[in-house]
């Protein structure tokens, strides 16, 4: 995100750091880096730093609970599972994982500070790193027996926010009023609406068949993308953001970094000769296309502002629509 959210309160926030996680006279540093969640760069009277997240809960008690229970089966990982690279939110005084602010409206979350940069800023996995990735994820997913078996929120294989896609595609031949970006966004969606409506069936008859797969689902990170994997000074890999854990299919994590199935030896070394479905892999790169123009144009549908924040959003959209991805285009099973 490129700026924080103006209704948060600073104040609350300070104090939480200081009552929670014992954070004395916080500076902070906001990084506009990522989209979805609001970072910053929090340091101590002392000069200690950590990395500090606040996250927005537009769905309110649900999200929270969603967000603590993907943050304590990351710590559960780190911990209990002995993943070092697992970098998970620290507990607070009170042994929660996150505090809650604005009476629901948002969260905060505190993670060590790195000396770490991402192997890339976004996209795929450089190739030259990829077979230590794969054998990362290998790891993780080996360690599904090793975690209390409440804790990983299994995925629902259903479109987020689908539903408002849907609806804004039944509402392409009306004018949208709902902020500067509305009629914009209603333009690039109508050129579009035949395509994507086939998309999203063809979507639905994957989830059916990926269900009736009986592969067993393991713990996966969900976005194991370049600018998720930082690697550190001292050479070593760190998995972050670890928001969207879920328990899943494995070619959730697979999709995001292979290009076929012929480049799995590493991820094979450490899990085994594991089966690999293509049609789960071809369900989760359609479900990242997918669910980024359904957040957008849903975003765009509802009423809106033009701050830093919607322009990205904009911008992003535009990565997606009109559709040209080969993970949308429709291929013969």
């Amino acid at each position: 995100m490129l700026a924080p959210p103006g209704d948060l309160d600073i104040a609350e926030l300070t104090a939480a750091l200081a009552n929670g996680w014992d954070i004395s006279d916080p500076t902070f540093d906001y990084l506009a880096v990522g989209f979805g969640s609001h970072h910053w760069s929090v340091t101590d009277r002392d000069e200690r730093r950590w990395f500090g997240t606040v996250d927005e809960h537009r769905h309110g008690a649900s999200s929270i609970a969603d967000l603590r229970g993907a943050f304590a089966t990351a710590s559960a990982l780190h911990r209990a599972a002995g993943l070092s690279f697992v970098v998970a939110p620290i507990a607070d005084s009170l042994g929660d994982i996150i505090r809650v602010l604005g009476g629901g409206a948002f969260t905060v979350a505190v993670t060590p500070w790195l000396d770490a940069a991402p192997l890339s800023e976004s996209g795929r996995v450089p190739a030259e790193d990829q077979s230590e990735v794969l054998r990362m994820l290998g790891q993780l997913h080996r360690a599904t027996p090793h975690i209390d078996a409440s804790l990983p929120l299994p995925i629902d294989l259903s479109l987020p926010d689908k539903d408002d896609l849907r609806a804004a595609l039944d509402d392409v031949d009306t004018p949208w009023a709902s902020g500067p970006y509305g009629e914009s966004t209603r333009a690039l969606l109508r050129s579009d609406a035949a395509r994507l409506a086939d998309a999203l069936a063809r979507y639905d008859h994957l989830v059916e068949c990926v269900v009736s797969e009986s592969t067993p689902w393991v713990v996966t990170h969900g976005e194991p993308h370049a600018a998720n994997v930082l690697r550190g000074a001292d050479g070593a890999l760190h998995l972050i953001d670890w928001d969207t854990v879920r328990l899943a299919p494995r070619e959730r994590d697979l999709g995001m970094v292979i290009e076929s199935r012929t480049d799995l030896e590493p991820y094979r070394a450490e899990i085994g000769d594991v089966p690999i479905s293509a049609a789960a892999l071809r369900l989760f790169r359609m479900r990242w296309d997918l669910g980024e123009i359904a957040t957008y144009v849903s975003q765009f549908h509802a009423p809106h502002e033009d701050d830093p924040n919607t322009r990205e959003s904009w911008q992003n959209l535009g990565d997606y629509l009109p559709v040209h991805a080969d993970h949308l285009a429709p291929v013969s099973d």
